[in-house]
């Protein structure tokens, strides 16, 4: 099984299967306004496969239903 993943900085490393599918760059796109996201959030939530804890995307989630 081949996984993508893309390293941004050298010591972080996103791989695209787990990763939130809103995860932008330096924003998130599930939010409304395009919320500016810090490295800490970024890390914990967006990058890995826990993004489904985030307030911000289960938000998303129910405006979509």
């Amino acid at each position: 099984m081949h996984i993508l993943s893309v390293s941004l900085e050298k010591s972080e490393s996103i791989d695209y299967e787990r990763a939130c599918p809103y995860n932008g760059i330096n924003i998130c796109m599930a939010s409304i306004t395009s919320l500016p996201l810090d490295k800490q959030k970024k890390a914990n939530c967006c990058s890995t496969e826990n993004y489904d804890d985030c307030p911000i995307y289960l938000s998303k989630l129910l405006r979509t239903r």
